[in-house]
């Protein structure tokens, strides 16, 4: 039996992607009822609830060093931290006088949901003596999602003759399934020189966790006489800053000693990680004016401490953000400031809605999956396989709608209401009367 199921997956696996048609079912709101039907032979990657992982996998890391002058010929130390909710945790170094290197990381890969798109099936044909592509069918693409994980990575070196010292700095959420290999650019810069003592540097080793405002999510300001609904939908990504402040010690006995000298660096952005929404929140009409911005609450934030001795003895503050799988929404008054862009006018007489989507996001339940086949092993080897895979998707998407329900009542000097991005955002969404 397991010579027969290894001869169907190379079979499987060689054999051209054939078409193959799908039927759609209702299966309640925004749900669809998908049933794959496999008249030939097909090639699929199939992922199984039981075998989502976690598991552990590689991935590398190429990152170039940007230098100034000054600093070409220093030594650097590139270091590698996962940023988890228990603290920052080294996980690689390296030291070089290159401006290129490769580091090779382990991390935990773990199957969050799968999205899908759609895509046109194209092939070349001749006619009249020329060859054209040919769109000969649709089909359906599942792209899986992964668990993401916070990395930071930093760059650093000293002069010795000049005593400066040269740092930066770079993080952001990753997967080794399609951040296999991933390029980071470092900008490297020399500090300036604002000088603390050794009482003001907190000390290695901490980690402290606070839950407070996190970024906002989208924001709508409409005026009288309009109305808006919004979804902000599960599963929506929200990029969240990565901070950090380092002390480095250029005077002194001991990193303990209160009056030793240290070289402080003010807050800087090094990146984000991020966190999904994890409960989705709507409304129906609501009338204007509302100036109204969504955020996450109770962002879960951990700040951590860690010392390094190279090139000089230094300790780094990071300040991150986590997902909780508890991630929720709450609102304020008011609205983000910003550049403003025209996406739409709405003429008078006109009382139909408008939508502008600012997310998408797609959850599948693979259901079970069988072969069944006949097989004849001899000199004339003969395998038949059939099946089918079904998938409950659940497609949501974020957006807001507005619209004009009477324009009776909207003065007459005002033909249009004008809508705006502010910031090139969709999720930041303006209207305006003008004439």
């Amino acid at each position: 039996m397991k010579r027969y199921f290894l001869i169907i997956l190379l079979l499987i696996s060689i054999f051209s992607f054939q078409l193959y048609t799908y039927f759609i079912s209702e299966y309640g709101a925004g749900v669809e009822k998908i049933v794959l039907k496999f008249d030939h032979p097909i090639i699929i990657e199939t992922y199984y609830p039981e075998s989502w992982g976690p598991w552990e996998d590689s991935l590398e890391l190429n990152i170039q060093l940007i230098k100034p002058s000054p600093a070409v010929n220093l030594l650097f130390y590139v270091r590698v931290y996962n940023l988890t909710e228990n603290g920052a945790r080294k996980i690689a170094e390296i030291d070089t006088f290159d401006n290129t290197v490769s580091i090779n990381i382990r991390m935990w890969r773990k199957l969050l949901w799968v999205d899908k798109k759609e895509e046109k099936i194209v092939k070349k044909v001749n006619v009249n003596g020329m060859t054209i592509n040919q769109t000969v069918g649709n089909r359906t693409i599942y792209i899986p999602v992964f668990w993401k994980q916070g990395i930071f990575v930093y760059a650093i070196a000293y002069n010795n003759a000049t005593k400066k010292i040269y740092t930066a700095s770079w993080s952001a959420s990753l997967d080794p399934y399609y951040n296999k290999t991933t390029y980071i650019a470092l900008s490297i810069k020399e500090l300036g020189s604002t000088y603390v003592h050794g009482d003001k540097v907190p000390k290695p080793g901490q980690t402290k966790t606070e839950y407070k405002t996190g970024p906002n999510v989208c924001a709508i300001n409409i005026p009288q006489y309009s109305s808006y609904l919004y979804n902000i939908p599960k599963g929506m990504p929200v990029y969240c800053d990565v901070k950090k402040k380092n002390w480095y010690m250029v005077e002194g006995d001991a990193p303990t000693d209160s009056d030793s000298l240290w070289e402080e660096e003010g807050w800087e952005k090094s990146g984000t990680t991020t966190v999904y929404i994890d409960s989705p929140k709507s409304s129906d009409w609501t009338p204007g004016s509302v100036s109204v911005t969504w955020y996450v609450y109770q962002l879960k934030t951990v700040y951590s401490t860690s010392a390094e001795v190279s090139p000089v003895y230094h300790v780094i503050l990071l300040a991150y953000a986590v997902d909780t799988g508890d991630d929720r929404i709450s609102s304020k008054t008011g609205f983000p400031s910003g550049s403003s862009t025209l996406i739409d006018t709405i003429a008078r007489g006109d009382t139909g809605s408008s939508e502008y989507d600012f997310a998408t996001v797609y959850y599948l339940k693979v259901g079970p999956f069988t072969l069944s086949f006949g097989a004849i092993i001899g000199d004339n080897t003969q395998v038949s396989i059939s099946g089918s895979i079904s998938f409950d998707v659940k497609v949501d998407r974020g957006y807001f709608k507005v619209r004009v329900p009477n324009w009776s009542q909207v003065p007459s000097e005002y033909n249009n209401l004008k809508v705006y991005k502010v910031e090139g955002k969709k999720s930041q969404i303006k209207a305006v009367f003008t004439g």
